[in-house]
């Protein structure tokens, strides 16, 4: 059976004008030959479960410039080697792509073939997009392969924040030179970049990114919602053409200063949006143990990471969670190491541990790129620092640029992380790049740590032996903001109170969008009624909380003068029998003390309480003593176990 060439063209390649090679290639006819070809490959992949889509290779000839589109194939639906000879055809293309239409008004990609080779340069594919839509306006079109420079634009780069917030995805790529290493940017998993990548290109309703992290992710350094590293990447995405589908791109911030991967863990219902497709880490200066003992630091700031990404594993059905790139920064303050490298020493501990999760795309390292740019330490300060340790608006720029850049497809080709990063004062012993448990740093040397340990840590056999890992709170609630809208279903509890009844902790920068809300939990005043208390519930029509065990509560620092505390369920007239445990800053050396983050207390009911949909609290101390209805005891979150 002979083999029918549906269409044939050439195309500039992206350092040409690719409107003005349409205009001359391609004509009303070769659109409408492709359309017929296309709608009879749509055909056959219906009657042929192995073919995902119709596909058109873009390849270069190897006696000139332009490109050529190609398609050729079988017309007969039953012929069996359909799917054989688009592979032979696939092993001859160098950029392989799929469409769903070609026609006079314009061309979709809406799905990407599982080679990662052909994706080095997704640009071209957005380009190819611009060009048939531009040409339609009588509009010039240029090329999207971005050649960066070979050193840094320092002239554009040390504009006022309003220019820099302005810059184009196409000025990024002018300003800033590509990066080199797989310590800079790098793909973990292949099926997750390419299933990213559909996302951006097939969905037709809402996309959403969220941003979740510390300072930097909430604007410290007086950095304004524009020039911030997540608002300039969906900026990018909508003007790449990259949601070619006609997704709205929106993004979602979930920053907070002076917080870690277990914050965001514990309460991760109320931080990770329900339907979020990719997420965004950004907790490496926060996560370093600023606080704990050198001989367990490394193993603790995996644990914490290991903690986040359980979360994020649980946040949809179907183990369909969003997927996940991981943004490194460097340790606060900023600083150079004895091998005159950024210090990065949580890229150094995890030695890419978040490759054991599928969903995880890959990482960006800012630190490391600093590293490749060969600039002495005050000129990078001067320049990506807007104080101690936030990053400038170019600081943020910086992290777009590398997020762009491996969106494109960069670092699929570098090697796996070496256990060393090379100048590094860390040594990694081999069992780190072994699938990881979490475990348990806090000692076991009181009843009050074994308690705690057996409330967040759960242990079991498995093939390997015993096994340990992350157990998720039942219910959390808590007084932050940014935090999500209450949802039934989700695990999230809310404080049922006035809204005038909360007052805001901390620092108050205009620009930054995180706060913290407290409120002070009622006296239990002999006489008051129950109903007058601090209450916190399950949303309306949501199942209550199962088996309950205990309650963590997390104080405003400074702000836990508590005696005594009780706790009455539902409608129950008496107070729950129950032990306060006090979590000591010097007793426990771990990320469980909450450092600078909360003054934690836990409340281990006597017996397990079979169902819970509010909780009614009071507090006794000094200040109640003196009949005043309100405490100083000044609540922010709590999560029940």
């Amino acid at each position: 059976m002979a083999k029918k060439e549906l269409a044939t063209g050439n195309w500039q390649p992206a350092t040409g004008n690719w409107g003005e090679r349409c205009r001359r290639k391609w004509t009303s006819r070769h659109y409408v030959s492709v359309g017929v070809g296309l709608l009879v490959l749509l055909v056959i992949g219906a009657f042929i479960g192995e073919i995902r889509a119709p596909h058109f290779f873009l390849r270069s000839n190897q006696s000139g410039d332009d490109v050529h589109i190609k398609l050729d194939l079988e017309l007969d639906e039953s012929d069996t080697d359909t799917v054989e000879k688009m592979q032979l055809q696939k092993e001859e293309s160098t950029s392989p792509f799929s469409v769903l239409s070609v026609g006079e008004q314009e061309q979709e990609v809406t799905d990407v073939y599982d080679d990662m080779n052909a994706w080095n340069k997704i640009w071209d594919i957005a380009g190819l997009l611009h060009a048939v839509k531009n040409e339609k306006k009588g509009n010039h079109t240029h090329g999207t392969q971005f050649v960066g420079p070979t050193k840094l634009n320092v002239t554009l780069i040390s504009q006022d924040d309003g220019i820099l917030s302005k810059l184009t995805a196409r000025e990024l790529f002018e300003t800033f030179p590509s990066p080199a290493g797989a310590d800079t940017v790098q793909i973990y998993n292949e099926k997750a970049y390419h299933e990213l990548i559909q996302t951006f290109m097939t969905t037709k309703t809402n996309i959403t990114i969220c941003a979740n992290g510390g300072s930097v992710t909430a604007g410290g350094g007086h950095i304004n919602f524009d020039s911030r590293y997540y608002t300039k990447l969906t900026n990018s995405i909508r003007e790449l053409n990259l949601n070619s589908a006609g997704g709205a791109v929106r993004n979602v911030g979930r920053g907070h200063g002076t917080r870690h991967s277990l914050h965001s863990a514990v309460f991760a219902p109320n931080f990770f949006p329900q339907y979020t497709d990719l997420l965004l880490w950004e907790f490496s200066i926060n996560d370093y143990g600023y606080h704990i003992p050198e001989e367990s630091i490394i193993e603790q700031e995996r644990s914490l990471l290991i903690a986040w990404l359980s979360e994020v594993e649980k946040m949809r059905p179907q183990n369909n969670p969003p997927k996940v790139i991981m943004i490194y920064l460097w340790s606060a303050p900023f600083e150079f190491t004895d091998h005159q490298r950024v210090s990065n020493p949580v890229y150094d501990a995890h030695a890419q541990l978040a490759k054991e999760f599928d969903f995880v795309v890959g990482h960006v390292n800012v630190a490391s790129y600093f590293d490749e740019l060969r600039m002495k330490e005050n000129d990078l300060k001067q320049l990506f620092l807007a104080d101690a340790h936030h990053p400038s608006a170019a600081g943020h720029l910086s992290i777009a640029f590398l997020l762009l850049d491996l969106i494109r497809g960069k670092g699929s080709g570098g090697k796996a992380g070496s256990e060393r990063r090379k100048g590094t004062d860390v040594d990694l012993p081999s069992q780190h790049l072994h699938r990881s448990m979490y475990k348990w740093f806090c000692g076991t040397e009181s009843e009050a740590k074994k308690f705690v340990q057996s409330q967040v840590v759960e242990y079991g056999d498995g093939d390997d032996g015993i096994f340990s890992r992350w157990r998720s709170p039942l219910g959390t609630a808590t007084l932050e903001t940014p935090r999500n809208d209450v949802l039934p279903g989700t695990r999230q509890m809310f404080f049922d109170f006035a809204s005038s009844e909360m007052q805001i902790l901390g620092k108050q920068d205009p620009l930054r969008m995180d706060r913290q809300g407290s409120t002070a939990l009622s006296c239990c005043t002999a006489g008051a009624s129950t109903s007058d208390y601090t209450t916190v519930k399950v949303p309306e029509n949501a199942e209550p909380i199962q088996n309950a065990r205990s309650i963590y509560f997390g104080f405003g620092p400074g702000l836990s003068d508590v005696k005594d505390l009780k706790v009455y369920i539902d409608s129950d007239k008496e107070h729950v029998n129950g032990k306060l445990i006090n979590v000591g800053d010097e007793e426990w050396k771990c990320f469980w003390s909450w450092k600078d983050v909360y003054d934690p207390m836990w409340f281990a009911f006597t017996e397990e309480r079979t169902e819970i949909s509010s909780i009614r609290i009071c507090v006794e101390n000094d200040r109640c003593d003196e009949e005043q209805e309100l405490s100083e005891a000044m609540l922010i979150s709590i999560a029940v176990y």
